[in-house]
């Protein structure tokens, strides 16, 4: 079996998911005010849009990936610390540790979609370590707490 490729930390508990589709959303926060024109140089045409850039950003990921056993844990254990870590983990605070294509970034789940999957058809072509037993789509924000 492969290793994860992506992991959630929050204080003891971790998790990790094999992805299968990880895309990064880079947000800029910006400001449109259309300018009128008056009644009396309407002729002109309409006014260039102004924006007002404030760099207003939000990084977030939107991963899915599969929740497969280990030799440790079951796979419904991993998905119930899944579901621990977006909760808080126990944890008074804190940022939730996201490792990535080797970086860690530090920021918050603002969602969690867990899907089990059949397991009939999966059975017959792998082993019980190769199968994805859940399916999580999971939205995360990159940031740090104030």
């Amino acid at each position: 079996m492969t290793t994860a490729d992506i992991t959630f930390t929050k204080g003891s508990i971790t998790v990790s998911l094999f992805t299968v589709q990880v895309d990064e959303d880079l947000s800029n926060k910006i400001f449109a005010i259309t300018p009128p024109q008056t009644n009396s140089n309407q002729s002109e045409g309409p006014k260039d849009t102004k924006i007002v850039d404030l760099l207003r950003l939000t990084h977030t990921y939107h991963i899915r990936g599969e929740i497969t056993p280990t030799s440790t844990q079951t796979a419904k254990k991993i998905k119930d610390n899944l579901l621990l870590i977006a909760k808080g983990a126990n944890e008074n605070g804190g940022e939730i540790t996201m490792t990535y294509e080797g970086d860690s970034v530090k920021g918050y789940i603002e969602k969690v979609v867990v899907s089990k999957k059949s397991q009939d058809a999966a059975e017959t072509y792998y082993s019980d370590d190769d199968i994805g037993v859940y399916t999580a789509t999971i939205d995360f924000i990159k940031g740090i707490s104030i």
